[in-house]
């Protein structure tokens, strides 16, 4: 009994088939010219670059003249604002955040201290933190700013 001879004819083709013979020489490029990923275009590894984040005012009323935030970015991207808030010395993570496409260049969004009329941010010491993730899934290197979110006059 050898079933394990036993195979299909594709399989006993392989198993039995002999080297081809070598094929002519034709001008072109060869196995080693050819790109690495079969074809495609180079894979997107450079994460973008966020550059000169900033704000024009560190310390603003809640929902007064508010603030404007700046940056310059390298690519489009999908770039995400975290808040984080100064608590008994340490700095606590926002689980809100915000999150919005952007393109090349420089950008600008006005801030006034609230995501909208229902979640403003309380009083007190922030920091934000930008990132920006491109196409391909690459993250920049996050970038920090500082400021103070005052009560509201009465």
């Amino acid at each position: 009994m050898r079933h394990w001879l036993k195979a299909t004819p594709l399989l006993l083709l392989l198993l039995t088939a002999a080297p081809a013979p070598a094929a002519p020489m034709i001008p072109g490029p060869t196995v080693t010219e050819l790109p690495t990923t079969g074809g495609l275009p180079p894979l997107d590894t450079t994460a973008p670059d966020v550059t000169d984040f900033r704000i024009t005012r560190k310390r603003f009323r809640a929902g007064g003249l508010g603030t404007v935030i700046k940056w310059s970015q390298s690519e489009d991207a999908t770039d995400t604002i975290r808040f984080e808030r100064r608590v008994g010395g340490r700095w606590r993570m926002l689980t809100r955040k915000m999150r919005f496409q952007a393109t090349a260049g420089d950008q600008k969004l006005r801030f006034r201290g609230r995501f909208n009329l229902e979640h403003p941010l309380r009083p007190g010491r922030w920091r934000m933190t930008l990132t920006a993730r491109d196409a391909a899934g690459n993250v920049s290197a996050p970038d920090r700013v500082r400021f103070r979110l005052l009560p509201k006059k009465r």
